[in-house]
């Protein structure tokens, strides 16, 4: 035996302490690591244990900033929902140009320049295609419905019903309505079958 085997921090001595059961010290271990010596298998194996044992690096629940992005998300739908009603609100009231003025008074009223507006409102009705869409062919299957009981203007009424259910006004259901068409036509090949 050398005399280096002897000190606290020797494989010789850690092993010895693993095998009688004992659990050295993290300090020792990691000591003896730093001297780049050959590592005896039962120490590998009760390093591995530890390895096992430890808590991960990477901290538990959300990632840094993902309220922020929520926040961010939610405050684009609210955008949008206020965007729809403000277009419908002032096409009612007759106004031209009733999405331009709406842009306007949003990008006012939260000191946005247009192109951001713009990125705001359309990542949320990008969110949106898949419902607005399923909005649009409800629409479509109660227009037919309509039709062959000979209601007047079908659409019309099939909006008007799709409102009533979903609790908004007539007009955020046809700018709904609108974008779920749209989103319907560009994944089909051939738009016209959609009409």
């Amino acid at each position: 035996m050398k005399l280096a085997d002897i000190r606290s921090d020797s494989w010789v001595q850690l092993v010895f302490a693993i095998q009688r059961g004992e659990h050295p010290d993290h300090r020792l271990l990691a000591a003896a690591l730093c001297r780049g010596e050959k590592v005896p298998r039962e120490a590998q194996a009760y390093l591995a244990r530890i390895v096992e044992k430890a808590p991960s690096l990477r901290r538990r629940g959300r990632p840094r900033g993902s309220k922020i992005k929520a926040r961010g998300i939610s405050w684009e739908d609210l955008l949008l929902d206020e965007r729809d009603v403000l277009i419908a609100t002032l096409k009612e009231q007759r106004v031209a140009k009733a999405a331009q003025v709406a842009n306007e008074r949003l990008e006012k009223k939260y000191r946005l320049g247009p192109d951001t507006l713009e990125t705001h409102w359309s990542n949320a009705a990008r969110r949106e295609d898949w419902a607005n869409a399923g909005l649009a062919l409800r629409i479509h299957e109660d227009r037919d419905r309509l039709a062959r009981e000979a209601v007047n203007n079908p659409l019309k009424a099939a909006k008007k019903g799709a409102a009533n259910e979903l609790g908004v006004s007539p007009g955020v259901v046809e700018q709904r309505y609108r974008r779920g068409k749209a989103f319907i036509k560009s994944l089909l090949d051939d738009p016209s079958e959609f009409k």
